[in-house]
């Protein structure tokens, strides 16, 4: 059984598949002239939102099947977006670091 359906035209119900929604917001994308977001673009979008509302990084992580530490890379790219928040949460901040920052050798 299946949380998400989509109804195909002639075959009735379906699961709601990766590529279904992929194709959805695609077709809507180029329907009203924006961007094209990719699958592992909303993927990234969602682990910020979690984060700017102070969800903490395990939790994140396991949320988005992150395997290791591979979205630290995402993050390291989106400091400026994190950046105010990061600010307000000192202890958030350090775990940042940690997580984005070469050690020094």
């Amino acid at each position: 059984m299946h949380l998400f359906a989509w109804k195909h035209p002639t075959s009735g119900l379906r699961p709601l598949s990766r590529s279904e929604v992929t194709k959805c917001i695609t077709l809507l994308m180029v329907a009203h002239n924006l961007l094209n977001l990719k699958g592992h673009s909303l993927r990234i979008g969602g682990m910020l939102h979690y984060l700017l509302c102070r969800t903490p990084f395990d939790v994140v992580k396991t949320m988005g099947r992150w395997a290791g530490d591979s979205f630290t890379i995402y993050l390291c790219h989106h400091a400026m977006i994190l950046a105010p928040y990061l600010n307000d949460t000192p202890a958030l901040l350090e775990h940042f670091t940690r997580y984005t920052m070469p050690p020094v050798c």
